[in-house]
């Protein structure tokens, strides 16, 4: 069974912290925005060291017209402190949806 989840950067951060994301599709565009203000695809507090950040690997790389479609497996940090973090912000994470 799967979902698509098309969301803002809120939303993606959350789904990432609950542990919830096995597959990235990321589409480039030939296309700069920029700006301080600028929306990011994960919001959130970030990672602050490299070694703990979401590891992906590479499976697909495709043109579709000018655009760049790229498909990553998001690498498992089992450990139960997903679990702990999803009960613990189970709220949050709903909450922030209707802010």
């Amino acid at each position: 069974d799967s979902i698509l989840l098309e969301g803002g950067g809120t939303l993606n951060e959350c789904a990432l912290q609950c542990g919830i994301v096995n597959k990235i599709m990321v589409y480039i565009a030939p296309k700069i925005f920029g700006g301080s203000q600028a929306k990011s695809p994960v919001e959130g507090k970030g990672i602050a060291i490299a070694s703990q950040a979401y590891g992906l690997y590479l499976n697909n790389i495709k043109k579709i017209g000018q655009d760049i479609l790229l498909e990553y497996d998001v690498k498992r940090q089992v450990n139960d402190n997903v679990h702990r973090y999803y009960r613990r912000n189970r709220t949050n994470c709903n909450n922030r949806k209707r802010q």
